[in-house]
């Protein structure tokens, strides 16, 4: 049977249903491998986001290997910044060796900051104070034996 032959004999409505469903089957075709601008976006975010907190999470290991003496796992929370290629990844402890740990992370800079329940131990004493005790106390005001910063209210930078 030709074809041209059939669709002469077909129905109105037939050749309307047909219509839309070639209509629909070439959208489908011509949509489906194209990503807009918003999905390409998002992409690229989330593709950012899991290499920064892989290498976050590589290099913290390595810091915290020096102070934990246990294997730490993954972290329980991250707060990350694609763009800037920067994390702060946190880990909570049962309480026998740490309670939580956590760790700041920049691409350009390494590892930034390292603090085990609450104890700095490692940073830029510009950008805060190396802590010597829990209560907040500066590393020379501890030795000089002033007040824990908790009781004045303040702490100045060495």
């Amino acid at each position: 049977m030709n074809i041209v032959k059939y669709f002469e004999e077909m129905s109105t409505a037939m050749k309307l249903v047909w219509g839309v469903v070639f209509v629909v089957v070439v959208g489908f075709i011509l949509t489906s491998g194209e990503e807009n601008a918003q999905e390409k976006l998002s992409m690229a975010y989330l593709r950012g986001r899991e290499i920064t907190v892989e290498y976050a999470r590589e290099t913290c290991k390595k810091g915290i290997k020096n102070h934990v003496s246990s294997e730490i796992g993954y972290p329980t929370q991250s707060d990350t910044d694609p763009m800037a290629y920067a994390a702060t990844l946190t880990w909570r402890g049962n309480g026998k060796e740490f309670t939580s740990i956590v760790c700041n992370y920049h691409k350009d800079k390494g590892l930034t900051s390292l603090s085990i329940d609450g104890v700095e131990k490692l940073g830029s004493s510009a950008a805060a104070p190396e802590t010597g005790r829990k209560t907040g106390t500066t590393v020379e005001s501890a030795k000089a034996g002033e007040k824990p910063a908790a009781e004045t209210g303040t702490v100045e930078a060495p």
